[in-house]
This record gives C-alpha cells, structure tokens and sequence, in this order.
C-alpha cells in the first residue's frame, strides 16, 4: 500500500497511526453521534406515532500512508 491499493478505514481507532503504512480513515464525532442518538431516541419515546427522521453527520478524512492518488493512464 498504496503502490498497488489504497485502503481507507472507517472510525479513526488510535492503532491506525501506530501501523505501518499508517491506514487513512473517515473519523466521526463520537460524542455528537451519541448526543444525537439520545435526543432522537427521547423525541421517539415522547412521539411513538411519528415518522422516522434520518440525520446526517459531519466526519473528516484523516489522510496518512495507506492511501495515494490513482496511476496516471
């Protein structure tokens, strides 16, 4: 890696800066996906009959070794 494939994992853990190539990933707010949990899981307790609600959150790529960008053709 990346010579032949790049490799991106998600949920930056701490290992993947501790390997080598160091693996590139997509990191989440862990606390703001937990908060956001719980207040649609309490909007849900105190309105069973509403509708579903589908919420998108922010990540960031942390780019480090495993990934390159594609050979030239």
């Amino acid at each position: 890696m990346p010579g032949d494939i790049s490799l991106v994992a998600f949920d930056d853990a701490p290992w993947m800066s501790m390997v080598s190539p160091q693996v590139s990933a997509v990191s989440q707010d862990t606390f703001n996906l937990g908060a956001t949990a719980v207040r649609r899981l309490d909007e849900r307790i105190e309105r069973p009959e509403s509708d579903s609600v589908t919420t998108v959150l922010n990540v960031r790529l942390v780019e480090r070794e495993s990934t390159a960008p594609p050979p030239a053709l």
